[in-house]
């Protein structure tokens, strides 16, 4: 479980770092804003690309299906993901920010 835990956590940093401002994806980023935007759906910002702790819980439940099935652990494995993606949340601020 702890593998899985780590592997989704992985997964989910890395989309969101990679929707950074001047990152791979920050112009799709930009423009999913945009959209959003013009729907009045700004709401749906932190899930999707905003929040890491957030995102945790969303794409795990995505991702998880399509990696090792369904199946109820993935439930376990969404806490565990959003739990450490607050560690995660806090190295990458740490990394771009200091000690600020």
């Amino acid at each position: 479980m702890l593998e899985k835990i780590v592997i989704l956590t992985l997964f989910v940093t890395a989309i969101h770092v990679s929707m950074m401002d001047g990152m791979i994806f920050g112009k799709l980023k930009d423009r999913i804003a945009d959209m959003l935007d013009k729907f009045n759906m700004s709401w749906a910002k932190s899930p999707l690309y905003e929040c890491n702790i957030c995102m945790g819980g969303i794409y795990s439940l995505v991702i998880y299906p399509i990696l090792w099935g369904f199946s109820w652990d993935m439930i376990q494995a969404m806490f565990g993901v959003i739990g450490l993606s607050v560690i995660m949340a806090a190295v990458i601020k740490y990394l771009y920010h200091g000690n600020d």
